[in-house]
Order: structure tokens, then sequence, then C-alpha cells
């Protein structure tokens, strides 16, 4: 199953973010091919009812988002010797009196983003480049079925015991046919993972870059003034 993936904040720490949202998305298929290939990268990212865990996503990365940003500020001035004493404590004095206002911008800027145009754009530009037509629209029957969603949903407390009380025998059976199946091995390639995060960072840096500019002058400009 995939969250997000694509929670930011600094350049430096967009992928540790983005892990962080995307929670995990191992989906993406290259370059949108054709109305088919279009509607079925929609049918695959619907199924994984992005609206339903949107909110929590965003509360929890805009949360982590800042802080990342604070420890890897604090570091920056910390290990910067171009910096006097006098500027180093007020760069930090700085960095935590903006955190605030740097924290509620990066949450309006996820909520700018059309994660339900962003999250199909993306498998429709990585998974052709992995599967077939065929498969595609295979991972989009299994994502949709009835056994991936009440396993997906119970994923963070699931134990085998708990799994053989909570689906049942055709249920079990669906989600074992599948990952032991070829498309079920090969969906769980890690490249398909890593690239689907690498074109998420590629969209939403730029956005970040607007954010966290107007910060970056102020604190600059703060410091060209003290000794």
């Amino acid at each position: 199953m995939h969250a997000l993936l694509y929670c930011v904040a600094m350049k430096k720490i967009i992928a540790k973010i983005c892990i962080l949202i995307a929670g995990a998305i191992a989906f993406g298929a290259g370059a949108a091919q054709n109305d088919d290939t279009k509607s079925v990268a929609a049918r695959i990212a619907a199924s994984q009812q992005i609206d339903k865990y949107l909110p929590m996503i965003l509360q929890k990365s805009s949360a982590d988002g800042i802080e990342g940003v604070k420890r890897g500020a604090m570091a920056s001035i910390e290990s910067n010797t171009a910096l006097s004493d006098g500027q180093r404590m007020r760069a930090k004095e700085i960095v935590d009196q903006l955190a605030p206002q740097m924290a509620t911008d990066l949450d309006a800027l996820h909520r700018r983003i059309d994660v339900n145009a962003l999250i199909p754009e993306m498998i429709e530009t990585v998974y052709p480049k992995y599967f077939t037509q065929a498969e595609m629209l295979s991972l989009a029957e299994f994502f949709e079925s009835t056994a991936f969603h009440k396993a997906a949903k119970n994923a963070v407390s699931f134990s085998k015991q708990n799994l053989e009380t909570l689906l049942t025998p055709q249920e079990k059976k669906v989600l074992m046919n599948f990952y032991s199946s070829p498309l079920g091995q090969k969906q769980r390639n890690p490249q398909i993972a890593q690239e689907s995060l690498t074109y998420l960072k590629g969209r939403i840096a730029p956005m970040l870059d607007v954010l966290v500019t107007p910060y970056r002058d102020q604190l600059m400009k703060e410091l060209q003034s003290i000794k």
C-alpha cells in the first residue's frame, strides 16, 4: 500500500520527509501513453483512498517537516565557521521565532498541492516503464479488492494471528495468490518506489524554494547587521 510521499521542508531533508508521507508510494509508471493508461492510473490512485488519509498525513508531515527544518538550520548554524558567536546566537533565535509561521506556511503549501491530480500523474509517468497495460489493469483490480483494503487498513496492528480472524478464506487466498505471483513480486521492486519518490520531489522542490526563500533572505539580512 502506498500513502503519499510528498512532505517537505528544506531541500536537504526533502527525501526524509517525502518518505514519511509517501509514507510509501510504490506506484508510478512512465509518461502518459494513452487514454487507457490514464484511466488505469486514475483507478490505481483512487484505490489508495488518499482523501481519507490526507488530513492525518498533512498534520504529521507539517509537524515533522518544520522540526526537520529547525534541526537542519540549527546544525548548519552551529557548523558555520564564518559566523561570529553573536551571529550564531542571533541566528538560532531567529529560527525559533520564525518556526511557527514557517509551520503555518508549510501546512498551507501541503493543502495547495492537488494530490488527487499529482498521484495519478506520477503513476502515469512511472508505471509504464515497469508494467504492461494488462499488468497495470491487474494491479488496479487487486488494489480495489476488499482483501487488499482490509489488509491495508489494519496493517499497523496486523499479526499472522489476527490476519487469520480478520480475513475470510477467500480474502486470504486473494492476497496469497497476488503476492506470490510474478506480478506481485514485480510490484515490490524498490526501484519503482525510488523513482516515484524522485518524481514527487522534483515536482514539490520548486514550491519549497518559493516558501523557504523569504525566510532565508530575512535571516541573512539580520545577520549582516551583527558582528
